[in-house]
C-alpha cells in the first residue's frame, strides 16, 4: 500500500506540473507581438501640380496658356501608391483570430526637394510653341497624405482616414531649403473588422501616400517605419 500511495502522490505532482507547464505555455503564447520595418532606401513622390507661373512676359499666346496651367493638376488628381519599403506580412496564432487585434502605427518624415525650372518651348511635354522671354517660376507646397492599406488574402484595401501632412512652399525659381515636416499615423484593426469577423493565418499591412503639391517630396534612407502589433485581446 505504501508503494501504491507513493506512485499515486508521484502521478498527482507530475499531472500538475503538466497543467502548469501547459497554462504557462499559454500565457505565454497569448502576448503582444510586434513586427517592425525601417526602409534603408529612400522613398520618392513626384508632384502632381504646375508650378506657378506668374510675371509673364513674352508671347502672349504661351502666357494665356501658362496661367491655365498655373498650379493645376499635371495629369488628374493624385492617386495613392505605395511608400516603399513600408509594408509588413503578419502571421496570425489560432490565439488571437477570434478576439486579437492589430495596431498600426507608422512615422514618416519627408522633405519637399527644389523644383526644376522649366523652358516652356523646349520642356517635355511642350507648353508652347514659342516662347522669348521671362517668367517666376514658384514651387508651391500643400498637402501630402499617407494612409493604411490592409490585404487579408483578397488585394490591398484602404483603412483608416486619410493622414495629411502640410509641405511649406519652396523657393521661387531655384533656391531652395528643405523641410521637413514629419509625422505619425496609427490605426487599429480588430477582427470584428476582419471578413466573418475572424482574422485570417496572415495579414498583409502596407502605407500609402500621395502628393499633392507641386514639389517633388522624399523620405529618405532610415527617416520612416512602419511597427504592426498583434494585441491577444480586443
Amino acid at each position: 500500500m505504501r508503494i501504491l500511495s507513493v506512485l499515486l502522490i508521484a502521478v498527482f505532482c507530475f499531472s500538475g506540473v503538466a497543467l502548469a507547464q501547459e497554462t504557462l505555455t499559454a500565457k505565454t503564447e497569448a502576448i503582444p507581438k510586434v513586427f517592425q520595418v525601417t526602409p534603408k532606401t529612400d522613398a520618392t513622390i513626384a508632384e502632381s501640380r504646375w508650378m506657378e507661373f506668374s510675371n509673364c512676359k513674352g508671347e502672349s499666346a504661351c502666357c494665356t496658356t501658362l496661367g491655365q496651367k498655373s498650379l493645376q493638376y499635371k495629369k488628374g488628381a493624385p492617386n495613392y501608391e505605395a511608400v516603399n519599403g513600408l509594408e509588413l506580412t503578419i502571421p496570425v496564432d489560432e490565439t488571437y483570430r477570434a478576439s486579437g487585434s492589430i495596431l498600426i502605427t507608422w512615422t514618416i518624415r519627408v522633405e519637399g526637394l527644389a523644383g526644376t525650372v522649366i523652358n516652356p518651348w523646349t520642356s517635355s511635354p511642350q507648353l508652347c510653341s514659342a516662347w522669348h522671354g521671362t517668367i517666376t517660376e514658384s514651387f508651391r507646397g500643400g498637402q501630402v497624405y499617407s494612409r493604411a492599406y490592409i490585404d487579408y488574402g483578397s488585394g490591398y484595401k484602404a483603412a483608416g482616414h486619410d493622414l495629411g501632412m502640410t509641405i511649406p512652399d519652396g523657393a521661387t525659381i531655384t533656391a531652395n531649403f528643405p523641410s521637413d515636416p514629419t509625422h505619425t499615423g496609427s490605426y487599429l484593426l480588430k477582427a470584428a473588422d476582419a471578413p466573418n469577423g475572424v482574422l485570417p493565418a496572415q495579414v498583409k499591412v502596407k502605407i500609402y501616400w500621395k502628393n499633392d503639391t507641386s514639389r517633388k517630396v522624399v523620405s529618405k534612407s532610415g527617416y520612416r517605419s512602419l511597427i504592426v502589433t498583434l494585441l491577444p485581446t480586443s
